[in-house]
């Protein structure tokens, strides 16, 4: 016979155990402090850590880092391709570029999609390069207008002219 094991209120985050995370771009350190989970885009999909997580090495994708800290909203930050490297308790992350989620300019972002669709096409390396770049440009542009809780009119994206 089943027995029904009682249920608690779901623990304070800040009991949880905890690892530190930095984040740095060529521009010098994005972020550090001390986090209870992160989740980063990987080639194959998305990573999660927790604090304890087995050493691991991947490589990052443009996408969405989420990092929870133990007490507080989550962060939501931008990262265009680098590294990740999990080592006892700390995350280090090397990208090309990271920023908050809000900072993120829609204008800006739909102008890079522009630009990646107008990369020349000649060569196989040509075409590979351009839609990598159309793909990030593409999230940049998704994640610029989440940050803006809402989207670009038609009217504006046609008089900004996708060509």
């Amino acid at each position: 016979m089943w027995e029904r094991i009682p249920t608690t209120p779901r623990q304070n985050l800040a009991e949880h155990k905890t690892f530190r995370c930095h984040i740095d771009t060529p521009d010098g350190r994005a972020l550090a402090g001390v986090y209870v989970s992160l989740t980063a885009p990987a080639l194959d999909g998305y990573i999660g850590v927790l604090a304890g997580r087995a050493p691991l090495t991947a490589v990052v994708t443009t996408g969405q880092i989420t990092l929870v800290p133990p007490q507080g909203a989550p962060e939501e930050l931008f990262v265009s391709r680098g590294f990740l490297q999990v080592h006892e308790d700390t995350v280090s992350i090397l990208a090309e570029e990271c920023k908050p989620i809000r900072e993120l300019d829609a204008e800006r972002a739909w102008d890079l999609l522009q630009q990646a669709y107008k990369l020349p096409r000649e060569t196989d390396e040509q075409i590979a390069y351009r839609d990598e770049m159309i793909r990030a440009e593409r999230i940049r542009f998704g994640l610029a207008q989440k940050a803006r809780k809402g989207m670009m009119s038609m009217e504006q994206m046609l008089t900004r002219g996708l060509t």
